[in-house]
Order: C-alpha cells, then structure tokens, then sequence
C-alpha cells in the first residue's frame, strides 16, 4: 500500500531530478576529433548518465595531459602517444574510451603554390611532400599530434624539421585559420572541419589526406582517446561507466543515424557554413569506431610509428597505456 501512494506521488509530483556530476573534460584542440563528445552532450546522453561535462580547449594535447595531471581537468582527449611519453615519465595514465580509430587529419598547403608546382592528387606522395621544404607550416602545439604527424611526413621524404622548414605552433583552429587566409603560413596539419575550411573558403589545397590511407606509416592507427589518471579511474569507477556508456551510444548514432548525429553536434558548429559541415562530416565518418573498445593493433601502429619517428621502440608495455575495464559493464 505504502509502495503505491509512492508511486501515485511520483506520478503526481514527479521524479526529483538526478543529481548532476560535474566532469571537466580538456581537449588539445576542437573539432571533428571530438565529434563523439559534442554529439554525447547534444544528443543529452551524458545527461542521462547524471554528468555534467565543462569542457576546456587548449593548445594542444601535452597542455591537456599537463591539465588532468595536476588535477585542473579529470579526462583529456588527445592520441595515445601522450600516454606513452607520461608513462616514460613514469605518470601513470590510462586511455579507457577510443574516439577515433582512423588519423582524419590532412595536410593544406596555399592553392597557389600547389597549382605554380602542379600538384594533383595522381603526384605521388614523396613529389608532394617534398614541396614542403622551405614552408612555413602551421600546427597545434609543440608535441601535439600535429607536429608528429607533421614531422613523420617530413622525415618520410627526408626533410630536416628543424632545419628546412619552419614549424608554426598555431594553438586552435582560429589563429591558424587567420594565419593560413593572410598567407602567414603555408600550409598546415589539422582534422575536419579545419581542412575543409582551408580548403573552400580560403582556397587551399589538400596535399596528403592522412584519413585515406595513402600515407603508409599513418594506416589503421589509433588516434584519439578519452584518458584520465589510473588513480581517478579507480576512484570514480561508477563515473567512468558512466562516460562510457554516453560515448558509446554518441558512436552508435554517428554510424546508425548520421543525420541526427550531426543534429545533435551542431550548436558546437554553428558558425560554420551548413554545406562546409556536412563535407567535414562525411569526409570524417570512417574515422570513428562503432564501439569505444581500444583495439591491441591500433595501439601497436602507435608504437611503430613512434620507433619509425625516433629511431627506437618506446621502452614501455603496451599493455599499461590502455583499458577496456569500463566498456562491457557500461553496456545496458
């Protein structure tokens, strides 16, 4: 009896609303990389799970690996790389959600010095490259995936980083976009819809789409994750499930149902242009994972990639950078 005037109560009156916990979330930089966040906050699943994600953007992903070590933000999205170097540091960090399991980005040059050189996409890729010597190039932030990824391009083709060109840290995508429309810089590494932009609006000129593959050491490779301190996880286990679930059912509706995903991303987009949205949006759509579950293969193309660049293997387990503790309870 008592059970049922309960019940007719909460009919009544309604539910008190679930308690919100606020979870701070920092980013190396925004965009389409972080596409699974933006659809988990706008489609309301992280408000299902009772959090309250604040999102901070920073320039690059070592100052949000800086940020969840001191305590100033509880998760950062960023590549895996950044858990190898802070557990050489013996800082122990783990990935425990993937975002993105393909590298979007692509590398833009100025129109016009890629139409003086006659560049197409049927040059092969080390003629491309090589036009890079002597270019100003713009990228997030010194250690960032940019700049790996920038770097690895230039070693491919025997370009000295330091050297024979000039690296440009640029922070998000807004200086960088300034820069690249005043001709500041040259040419620039950055995911969608920053590439679009570069591209459509200020007359730029897709030198190497990473995200297609036909750059060889950049194939099938782990990119982006959600990492916290081991010690937070451990802590806030109930929290992390929770995360999780939200991350999974934001991948689920990007594969499932593209246009309410894209929907639900687009109060972070609403500056830019519809037509240039949906471009970034297809152009980025094999990059993500139908599952968050960080895969033993995706990790290792990290690990060469990483002994490719630096000319040694990191002497770290592969096994402590990552978990998938929190993915299989997380399922409903």
């Amino acid at each position: 009896m008592i059970r049922m005037i309960c019940l007719l109560f909460a009919l009544l009156f309604g539910l008190p609303a679930q308690a919100q916990q606020k979870v701070v979330f920092a980013f190396g930089s925004d965009g389409f990389l972080f596409l699974p966040y933006y659809v988990a906050v706008g489609a309301g699943y992280f408000e299902r799970e009772g959090i309250k994600p604040e999102l901070v953007v920073l320039n690059g992903g070592p100052l949000a690996m800086a940020a969840i070590l001191s305590g100033d933000a509880d998760v950062m999205g960023s590549g895996i790389h950044l858990n190898i170097e802070a557990q050489m540091r013996k800082q122990d960090v783990k990935a425990f959600a993937a975002l993105v399991t393909h590298v979007p980005s692509q590398l833009i040059i100025q129109g016009d010095i890629a139409k003086k050189a006659g560049i197409t996409e049927q040059t092969p890729i080390a003629e491309r490259l090589k036009l890079l010597k002597g270019l100003r190039i713009g990228i997030t932030g010194v250690g960032s995936s940019t700049d790996k990824f920038l770097r690895s391009m230039l070693n491919f083709v025997k370009i000295d980083p330091e050297r024979d060109v000039t690296i440009v840290p640029m922070g998000t995508a807004a200086p960088l976009l300034a820069a690249f429309s005043q001709k500041r810089i040259d040419a620039y590494v950055f995911s969608s819809p920053t590439a679009e932009t570069g591209r459509l609006k200020f007359g730029g000129a897709t030198l190497v789409n990473l995200g297609s593959g036909e750059f060889e050491p950049l194939k099938d490779f782990l990119y982006n994750c959600l990492t916290a301190r081991a010690d937070w996880l451990k802590k806030n286990a109930e929290t992390t499930r929770k995360i999780v679930r939200a991350t999974t059912s934001a991948l689920e509706l990007i594969q499932k149902d593209p246009e309410a995903a894209q929907k639900a991303a687009l109060p972070f987009f609403d500056k830019l242009d519809p037509a240039l949205y949906k471009e970034a949006y297809r152009q980025s759509m094999s990059s993500y994972p139908l599952s968050p579950r960080i895969d033993e293969p995706g990790v290792e193309a990290n690990y060469v990639f990483e002994e490719e660049a630096e000319g040694k293997r990191p002497n770290v387990d592969p096994k402590v950078l990552y978990t998938n503790d929190y993915i299989e309870p997380a399922k409903r």
